[in-house]
């Protein structure tokens, strides 16, 4: 099940004019206060970089017009290996049933919180357990 948010409507249009990763990246970063392309180690793991990382310890994995599965890995490995609060956000120009049955699936199952933005719609859906 997607819960629709209100986001303001100038975030979700500088979202929506994004060309790449890396420019959601930069807006995401500066409108929340997060710090880009972060190396999260710890001695005897593996390096993993977060696209996103925010105070707290929140991790963001961002995807644009991307899979439905990708994303999913790192949300995991954020998660699993360095207890970092974490979440998916995929952004797509115009998201089929099919892909947003499919994300919400798998928010579900895999216990990953998943931002989905409509950028045909200028919509953005919440999926998987987000708490109260």
């Amino acid at each position: 099940m997607m819960t629709w948010l209100y986001i303001p409507e100038d975030l979700v249009e500088s979202l929506s004019a994004c060309s790449s990763e890396s420019e959601v990246q930069d807006v995401l970063s500066w409108r929340l206060g997060c710090r880009r392309r972060v190396s999260v180690s710890a001695p005897g793991l593996p390096r993993v970089e977060a696209d996103l990382l925010c105070s707290g310890g929140l991790a963001l994995e961002v995807k644009l017009n991307r899979r439905f599965y990708e994303g999913f890995g790192k949300v995991l490995a954020l998660r699993e290996l360095y207890g970092l609060d974490s979440a998916l956000i995929h952004v797509v120009d115009s998201p089929s049933e099919e892909l947003t049955l499919a994300l919400s699936r798998m928010a579900s199952r895999l216990g990953v919180r998943v931002l989905l933005l409509d950028r045909s719609s200028l919509r953005v859906g919440r999926l998987g357990d987000w708490g109260p």
